[in-house]
């Protein structure tokens, strides 16, 4: 059996090119701005991309996969940047870009907004609260159980026990005897 095996040519962008693909990418709204009524049209999102493959001479997988790249990038810078002035470091200490290209992405920041993230040790925190909550809510519950145990108990001893009621005299050989 022959298997055949599907052979990506990598295809490297000059600068320059890169710089005209985001130029083509600007230019059509419909694929980087989600407030645009064109932005939901599908026949027209294509069609862009169809155009900006013809103007670079690229296949339209190549150039969705660059403009994916080229975002992912971006985002990645933007979020340096703001870690940077997060952390209160002076303006030497300050993270600037180092991608050449980030100044031509800057269009994109009304339309995408970061995620906040948890940090492990967040989320590891909040995961040993919920074990101690839960622990002490089953402590609680053993507890109640012990109590409501002992009060069955006392209450079965009571009913079993003679109440305090006057006291009786036998006769017995001419003494009287109290119970």
């Amino acid at each position: 059996m022959v298997k055949f095996v599907k052979t990506v040519k990598r295809i490297t962008f000059s600068d320059e090119k890169i710089i005209e693909l985001i130029e083509l990418y600007r230019e059509n709204e419909c694929l980087w701005n989600i407030k645009s009524a064109e932005y939901k049209n599908n026949i027209k999102r294509k069609a862009a991309i169809t155009d900006i493959a013809k103007n670079l001479f690229v296949k339209e997988e190549i150039i969705k996969k660059k403009i994916t790249s080229i975002r992912s990038t971006y985002l990645m810078e933007k979020k340096k940047i703001l870690d940077s002035h997060k952390t209160g470091s002076g303006t030497d200490d300050l993270y600037s870009p180092l991608v050449p290209l980030y100044e031509h992405m800057t269009f994109l920041n009304d339309v995408i907004i970061a995620r906040k993230t948890k940090s492990n040790l967040e989320s590891q925190i909040i995961e040993e609260k919920k074990k101690i909550n839960e622990n002490m809510i089953i402590y609680d519950i053993n507890q109640m159980r012990r109590k409501k145990n002992i009060l069955k108990h006392i209450n079965k001893r009571s009913r079993r026990e003679p109440r305090a009621t006057k006291p009786t005299t036998i006769r017995r050989s001419g003494k009287r005897i109290f119970r």
